[in-house]
């Protein structure tokens, strides 16, 4: 029944005083190899130069991009961070002479000195010229400088780009009259403009849509290599003619081609599609395995499998599939279907090729055939996993042993069951002096239909185009904290779907979350007490709503780029049951206001995260971060949910402050043995630049600003109310440094802030001076903060 057994180990647990003396240690480490650094050339043999600085000047020209030009500098100086060459002072730190142990270790973590190669430097002069001239510049100018200073060798490259080249003219020679009226009917969509600058980038963009163009209309043969360009020159001062020549069929002698003919267009005859395709046994045997296969014919499409029963539905492949008997060839449909299926759970592999039918055409139309293959190969059936991992809720640890089961076709329709069982513990602050751990158990089960459950709608279209998942989810949790006793059962129906390649939503018109609190600590009781807001906020609650998320991201795992990340989030709560109260006239009663007993909340959010990596270097970023959130009460609730409200400080947020210990606004709590600060609106902005050092170690420098503010009427904290006029001076600062350990499968950070500005303070400047470490805060944590 259970086909494997996957065991994940991410744990990692260390207390704080050890975190100290790692963090200690490291930076003793570190300022050895900052020494060793100052003296670079250690290990540069006589006669030979270290290449200290690889500079790059270029006149002002906002289409060249400094940054890409660099990757044509044929020889790289050694990584720098803020000047120091770590890895370098890593490598002078051994010896030589010695060939084992640290001696080794170190050479292979750091870098040895690049020494400068006169060769390197003329392929550089080269390659940029070539790179200017692909951008149209074609009287660019470098001039390469190199002058000698103990030992080192400092190069610039000095650049002026001068006018580019223009288009002038751009026609089209098409050489087989087939492809013509496709051609011109996408014209208004040509990349090349007349006016714009020659560009090689374009050119290629544009012989790209050309073939997208004819790929799409049938023309199976066609490729891009049938596209060449011819530009020039000789017409004007900076002005180029630019000629797109679509070369006939057969001129590439390619292999089934023949020289004679035009292009002509593909139908797809037959669709075969292998449901439970192994590849290892195909390559294996081709012969033996292929003729161990029976075929089924359902809705015109031929179903081929190796045992009886297919490991999905016919139909819920057919859902996912584009490629049409009888349609005409278009890549769009391959694509579309590879990524439809692909996203299956239970399919591992999708691949699909074609076969050609030369002797078989369409008497009337004068297409010809494709014969289409579609390889699935299944995934395992059922899976469990237990995973033991380490957990970092704003700084506070603590572990997690979990045991998951997978069921990837549950009704056979590649529903996805997930069942998981759940018991955690964690350090929490002792808020109530007693054992500040937090133990918690659950069970959740959720199932994922790679379909759009909507009764009385047409959605095929949708389907076809968003390919979207509903997805049901129930849960129960236990949670024991020092303060208090908590109980949770959530329930949620909703729906994800991908509307373009960067963009996704996800739409959960049900949630519901019962909230009960069966056990307050009488000290923790008192202090909540304390404050009105506070008191209302720890109730048990009954939350019913809907939730939005829209979600923007242009992230690439294959490079390393810039990128952006952008999540709006929406949600609402208790307007159905409140109508539903209004409609019976409930609340003349005494539970008018309540569901089962319970008190449901009404209450309206939104918040916005936004991230932006930029990319310095392969070594360096810089991350930007800016959130803004608001969440408001109204009707039955005089307060947000404790669970739904904002808090800011610990190792994700303002890490000068520790979590829930600022704010809101200039409240200054009197009672420091309770630090829970939450409110109903926060503000964040968070700059990190982070570097690699050696090893698997990273640095970081940040500085975090923001606060949290309330805005309902009924906090009646001296300063927590949110103003216009006042907030900017409730803004609080913290900076810091950070080191971060990269084990490949876990990030162990720790981060240490300092307050730089606290709102907090009675004084009339807010700033802090520096006197003792009081004013700092050791974060740790795993994983980036944002």
């Amino acid at each position: 029944m259970w086909d494997n057994l996957n065991t994940k180990l991410k744990i990692f647990i260390i207390n704080k005083n050890q975190a100290g003396n790692f963090g200690l240690i490291g930076w003793i480490v570190l300022l050895a190899i900052i020494f060793q650094s100052c003296n670079p050339t250690k290990y540069v043999p006589e006669n030979k130069y270290l290449l200290n600085k690889n500079k790059l000047r270029v006149n002002k020209n906002k289409d060249i991009v400094k940054s890409e030009m660099r990757s044509y500098i044929k020889q790289s100086t050694n990584k720098e961070m803020l000047g120091i060459k770590f890895k370098l002072g890593l490598y002078n730190l051994s010896n030589l002479e010695k060939d084992k142990g640290i001696n080794k270790w170190l050479r292979k973590i750091g870098e040895e000195p690049v020494i400068f190669d006169e060769s390197m430097d003329r392929k550089s002069v080269q390659q940029l010229k070539s790179y200017l001239n692909r951008r149209g510049y074609f009287d660019a100018e470098i001039h390469d400088t190199v002058w000698y200073k103990k030992q080192k060798a400092f190069v610039q490259y000095q650049i002026h780009t001068n006018d580019p080249y223009k288009l002038r003219k751009i026609s089209y020679d098409i050489q087989d009259q087939v492809l013509q009226p496709y051609i011109d009917a996408d014209s208004a969509n040509a990349i090349l403009k007349t006016g714009d600058n020659y560009d090689v980038r374009s050119i290629d963009r544009e012989r790209d849509r050309i073939e997208t163009i004819l790929r799409d209309n049938g023309f199976y043969d066609f490729n891009k290599a049938y596209i060449n360009f011819i530009a020039d020159s000789t017409g004007g001062e900076h002005l180029i003619d630019l000629k797109v020549i679509v070369k006939p069929y057969g001129s590439l002698n390619l292999t089934g081609q023949t020289s004679s003919g035009g292009f002509q267009k593909y139908r797809i005859k037959n669709v075969n599609i292998f449901m439970d395709y192994d590849p290892g046994e195909a390559l294996k045997n081709p012969t033996a395995y292929y003729a161990g296969l029976d075929t089924t014919y359902y809705k015109g499409y031929s179903f081929t499998l190796k045992n009886k029963k297919p490991p999905l539905e016919y139909d819920v492949v057919l859902r996912s599939n584009y490629i049409i008997p009888g349609s005409l060839y278009r890549l769009v449909n391959i694509e579309q279907t590879k990524s439809h299926l692909g996203s299956l759970d239970m399919i591992k592999l999708v691949d699909v090729y074609f076969t050609r039918d030369p002797f078989v055409s369409y008497s009337d139309t004068g297409l010809k055939n494709l014969d289409c293959n579609i390889l699935l190969a299944p995934n395992k059936l059922q899976s469990y996993s237990i995973e033991l991992e380490g957990t970092n809720s704003s700084g506070n640890f603590g572990a997690s042993v979990n045991l998951v089961y997978q069921h990837r076709n549950l009704f056979r329709k590649a529903e996805v069951f997930n069942l998981k069982l759940k018991n955690s513990f964690e350090n929490v602050p002792s808020e109530v002096g007693k054992n500040g751990k937090m133990i918690e158990l659950g069970l959740g089960a959720d199932i994922v239909f790679p379909r759009f459950l909507v009764p009385f709608l047409k959605k095929e279209g949708f389907v076809k185009k968003y390919n979207p998942k509903t997805s049901l989810f129930t849960a129960y949790s236990y949670q024991r904290r020092p303060e208090y006793n908590r109980t949770m059962f959530t329930t949620s129906f909703g729906y994800n779907w991908q509307a373009s390649k960067f963009v996704s939503h996800i739409f959960t018109p049900l949630d519901v979350n019962i909230v009960k609190l069966p056990f307050i600590d009488s000290a923790w009781a008192a202090h909540i007490d304390t404050t009105s807001y506070l008191a209302y906020s720890y109730k048990d609650a009954f939350i019913a709503g809907a939730n939005y998320s829209m979600i923007f991201t242009n992230q690439t795992f294959r490079e390393k780029m810039d990128y952006y990340y952008i999540r709006l989030n929406l949600s609402t709560s208790g307007n159905l049951i409140h109508a539903g109260n209004r409609l019976f006239n409930k609340n003349s009663y005494p539970d008018g206001n309540t569901i089962f007993g319970i008190e449901y909340s009404q209450f309206f959010m939104w918040d916005i995260d936004f991230r932006y990596h930029n990319v310095i270097n392969e070594s360096s970023s810089v991350v930007y971060r800016g959130f803004v959130g608001l969440g408001v009460p109204y009707g039955n609730s005089k307060a947000l949910p404790f669970a739904k409200q904002y808090y800011t400080g610990g190792a994700n947020d303002i890490r000068a402050w520790q979590v829930r210990s600022l704010g809101p606004g200039s409240y200054v709590q009197e009672n420091t043995q309770f630090f829970n600060q939450t409110a109903d609106m926060k503000l964040v902005a968070n700059l990190e630049f982070r570097f690699d050092l050696f090893w698997i170690m990273e640095g970081a420098f940040f500085l975090d600003a923001g606060n949290i503010w309330a805005i309902s009427k009924t906090d009646d904290r001296e300063g927590a109310q949110f103003a216009f006029n006042t907030f900017l001076s409730e803004v609080a600062v913290g900076s810091g440094l950070g080191l971060r350990f990269d084990f490949s499968f876990f990030i162990f950070r720790i981060d240490l802030g300092y307050k730089l500005r606290d709102p907090g303070i009675t004084e009339a400047s807010k700033w802090v001076p520096f006197t003792s470490y009081r004013d700092m805060t050791l974060n740790l944590a795993i994983g980036y903060p944002f």
